[in-house]
């Protein structure tokens, strides 16, 4: 009889993790999404980041490397790759973190 109570104590924590689960498994679908239009709308490969806090997606990163971006100004990139990452995301986040990354010439 004790064991039916321990179930049912513990039944909403392990709902919540497989709903968290289900979740970070989506973005990172949406996310390879985005990777692959990136890659075949605009001929640039970038790398995709996203973070959730309780529920709400606080931040999408996209860090395109500067061979790739060419002359283009962080405002034209912003214009070219949001309009991607708004359609596969479904939403709009807090923060759209736009970067672009240099090697190290050694």
């Amino acid at each position: 009889m004790r064991n039916k109570w321990k179930i049912l104590l513990l039944a909403p924590f392990l709902l919540s993790g497989c709903e968290m689960a289900a979740e970070v498994g989506e973005m990172h679908s949406k996310m390879e999404k985005v990777n692959d239009a990136l890659k075949t709308e605009l001929k640039m490969e970038a790398q995709v980041g996203w973070n959730i806090h309780n529920g709400t997606l606080t931040q999408i990163s996209v860090l395109i490397p500067a061979e790739k971006a060419g002359e283009q100004t962080l405002q034209e990139l912003k214009e070219s790759t949001y309009p991607i990452v708004r359609k596969h995301f479904q939403k709009d986040p807090l923060v759209y973190q736009l970067a672009v990354s240099f090697p190290i010439e050694q």
